[in-house]
């Protein structure tokens, strides 16, 4: 594989169009440690990824501390917790991103039960996801290993929560009106208890329909600040419906551990895995 490129590779590409109401897009990024001296932070967001490596895993390290290499193929399901990321000699991975709330459609485990977690994907998928991760490997171009994935996700499809539909509703109001809806607006529209959501969501978001919506917020914000980077950051954050400047802050060191000012001035805001939103129909 070459590596003369003075900046990582990234990439990416959409989905069939059978796939495209459940998976946002495949990406990826390749380099060695000259041109990636550190990886973004991985930050708290509403979505899950599946992440499959052709070349060695990155670390992880908590804000506790606490340090842990990643297997070759995992899934990401940051609710609360940010991550620093760590290349090894060399970086390359294609991950598959699903849209908000879609991941039920190919897999019936419960967000709670990944939340804040980068897990082993093979605990999930089983072997399978083995045999992919290593056609993976072999073959040596994006659209190669893109070509690899697209069946493969075929044949999970509709394997979800028998509350999928349904749930899947909910997450799209809750997730593009997180500026202005509420919980209660959302059940009233869908004909079902305010119990009942929350119940439903804690057990397939890993979290409340109230945290998401403040997840929501908070996740929309921080890619629209690092991919504009404006220069009225407040602005920004009264459109997604902060209330005020300490709202955000407030919300901000919540999620990430310091002001928005510190985060955005600081070496690891300058590269990020946020990509250009599509259309919630595209």
């Amino acid at each position: 594989m070459n590596y003369s490129h003075t900046l990582p590779i990234k990439q990416h590409a959409f989905p069939c169009a059978l796939l495209q109401p459940y998976i946002d897009r495949y990406w990826s990024w390749e380099g060695d440690t000259s041109q990636i001296p550190t990886l973004p932070r991985m930050l708290p967001g509403a979505g899950k990824e599946l992440v499959l490596h052709y070349e060695i895993p990155f670390a992880i390290e908590r804000l506790t501390g606490c340090r842990e290499q990643l297997p070759q193929a995992h899934m990401i399901c940051l609710r609360t917790q940010t991550a620093s990321l760590s290349p090894g000699t060399k970086t390359g991975f294609i991950s598959i991103r699903f849209k908000t709330g879609a991941f039920g459609h190919f897999c019936d485990l419960p967000a709670k039960s990944i939340t804040d977690s980068f897990i082993d994907a093979p605990l999930i998928f089983g072997d399978s996801i083995r045999i992919l991760n290593h056609k993976i490997i072999e073959a040596k171009t994006f659209h190669e290993r893109v070509a690899l994935i697209e069946p493969y996700m075929l044949a999970l499809l509709h394997v979800g929560s028998k509350h999928q539909a349904f749930l899947y509703d909910a997450v799209q109001a809750l997730y593009y009106g997180h500026a202005f809806i509420r919980p209660k607006d959302v059940s009233q529209h869908l004909g079902v208890g305010e119990r009942q959501l929350q119940r439903i969501f804690k057990e397939e978001m890993g979290v409340g329909p109230k945290q998401f919506i403040r997840l929501s917020r908070f996740q929309n914000t921080a890619k629209d600040l690092l991919l504009a980077r404006p220069n009225d950051t407040l602005k920004v954050a009264l459109e997604h419906g902060y209330y005020d400047q300490s709202h955000f802050i407030r919300d901000f060191k919540h999620f990430v551990g310091e002001t928005p000012l510190a985060f955005l001035n600081s070496q690891d805001s300058m590269t990020h895995f946020y990509n250009t939103s599509r259309h919630k129909n595209a």
